[in-house]
């Protein structure tokens, strides 16, 4: 039998993504219930929950339209800017000692007030096969921005089981995927996008775009108003329409906008070199 796991929730300034991963017999990711919801307007910026209180009934009640609210244990993954994110090298040391050096250097890696801010990292792998220096991601959080998600919880009556850093949640997924070869992971959302290369289960590169699909959506709605964005971003999903919405958006877009916009996605494909797989739009 599947072993069921926590909740994933994200909050994002237009959308809320809720998530059970299970895990199958063969240890690959399975969807074990999810939805979408759009966010209400100024419920969260850029990350920041502004009204704890309110946001947590409103996904107490999510919850139980859709048969999760006997789920207690929930990992909260947040796309904001406000998280500074840092690669380092370290020396060869014993994984016990990682944290220690890491909060021991953290000025060096971060030139802020780190009094407000939580410091956490990730290990990611040798430098090379010959090179047994460690490659890890440092990430400095805001205190204030965590606090509210501990709010959150304690209004909607859940456990933090873990907080973590959007992008580190989506290599996560990338890594279990493992189609083999290295890849790129496109994360399109509405006003950010992250670009994931891995390697089997190696980040190569992640980078994070401060724009993302939320301008072609509007073109869209400009001739279907009646759609709203969470039912663009379901007509995207649909392969059989994509070709349709998209001829909507061009019609609505100057030629130099349409060729723009062609062009960013022709430079990320001749620099990858690789397979691009779109995850989200």
């Amino acid at each position: 039998m599947a072993k069921k796991k926590a909740l994933v929730i994200e909050l994002g300034e237009h959308f809320i993504r809720v998530w059970r991963p299970e895990r199958n017999a063969k240890t690959l990711f399975s969807d074990g219930g999810s939805f979408i919801l759009e966010t209400e307007a100024g419920a969260v910026s850029d990350g920041v929950i502004t009204n704890p209180e309110a946001l947590a009934q409103r996904l107490t009640e999510e919850l139980s339209r859709h048969g999760l609210r006997k789920a207690r244990n929930v990992i909260f993954s947040i796309p904001s800017s406000r998280i500074a994110v840092r690669e380092v090298i370290l020396p060869p040391i014993k994984d016990s000692r990682i944290k220690d050096v890491v909060s021991t250097n953290a000025g060096d890696y971060f030139p802020i007030n780190l009094t407000s801010y939580h410091i956490t990292h990730s290990v990611l792998s040798a430098v090379s096969d010959s090179d047994n220096r460690r490659r890890v991601i440092v990430y400095a959080a805001p205190i204030s921005l965590l606090a509210g998600y501990f709010k959150l919880a304690t209004a909607a009556g859940l456990h933090i089981q873990a907080i973590d850093y959007a992008g580190n949640s989506q290599f996560n997924i990338y890594k279990a995927l493992n189609p083999g070869g290295v890849n790129l992971y496109a994360f399109i959302n509405h006003n950010i996008s992250y670009l994931t290369f891995v390697n089997g289960d190696n980040l190569l590169l992640q980078r994070t775009l401060a724009f993302g699909g939320g301008a072609l959506i509007e073109d869209y709605q400009a001739e279907s108003p009646e759609k709203g964005l969470l039912d663009v971003y379901t007509l995207l999903s649909d392969p059989t329409r994509t070709a349709e919405i998209y001829a909507v958006i061009l019609r609505n877009r100057s030629a130099a906008s349409a060729r723009e916009s062609h062009g960013a996605l022709t430079i990320s494909l001749q620099i990858s070199g690789t397979k691009l797989s779109i995850t989200s739009f």
